[in-house]
């Protein structure tokens, strides 16, 4: 079978390098975004941490519609929304709502870690350990209520505005656990290799071979996240 063609994509920490501040960084994630657009890459997703000093990418459901405003067809989304921290109508509102603005361009990535430190953890949702346990309720959620079909006391509860083209949904994660969910809810799924040591190629199989099509996605689709430095030569990026 003849190989497919590798397609790059950008996941962007937004990082607040060396003195500069906020303002410049998220500046700098415009024009990342946009020259990634030009060159040809698929998608350009934004991280969400908070209270890091150095990441300025708390929200990406905001900064996303920004990032959407200024390019044209590159694929944009979150790398990923931490789903523990929130219930899953709003997370559905909020991506509804990017992709009604932006049609056909939307990616909606979720994640299971807490993205920043005990304290800020507890201020954001309070039992993080609980609201992990969860997640597999949080994912049912999310899913029906992309599908148009979720239901409260028997009630249809719709996530407005209703897009032309649904979010993709994908599940972050680095562990065959992360898979096991992508695998049985249907998703596509992200192995964070920059920050595993795991083994990659077994936990993509692993995903590929439980895999359950749904209305989502009919067959496994998977992306490999991994650290990348460039520079305008080899010998200067090593350095």
């Amino acid at each position: 079978m003849k190989p497919l063609p590798l397609r790059l994509s950008v996941l962007d920490l937004v990082p607040v390098m060396q003195k500069a501040d906020s303002h410049t960084a998220l500046g700098q994630a415009v024009t990342l975004a946009r020259t990634a657009e030009k060159l040809g890459y698929t998608r350009y997703w934004v991280s969400e941490h908070h209270d890091m000093k150095q990441l300025a990418s708390a929200c990406p459901e905001v900064l996303l519609a920004h990032i959407g405003a200024h390019t044209e067809h590159i694929r944009i989304g979150s790398g990923a929304v931490l789903l523990p921290h929130y219930q899953p109508v709003k997370v559905a509102e909020a991506f509804h709502l990017l992709a009604t603005l932006h049609p056909g361009r939307i990616d909606l990535g979720i994640g299971r870690a807490p993205g920043g430190s005990a304290h800020v953890t507890l201020a954001l949702s309070g039992n993080f350990l609980e609201n992990v346990r969860k997640m597999p309720d949080k994912i049912r959620d999310l899913t029906a209520l992309i599908e148009g079909e979720f239901t409260v006391e028997g009630e249809r509860v719709t996530a407005r505005p209703v897009p032309p083209d649904s979010p993709e949904l994908w599940l972050l994660g680095t562990n065959a656990k992360s898979a096991a969910y992508a695998a049985e809810y249907g998703t596509g799924y992200v192995f964070g290799r920059f920050m595993s040591d795991n083994d990659g190629a077994a936990v993509l199989g692993e995903y590929r071979s439980a895999f359950r099509p749904s209305r989502l996605l009919a067959e496994p689709k998977a992306i490999v996240a991994v650290g990348a430095v460039c520079a305008e030569t080899e010998e200067r990026a090593r350095e």
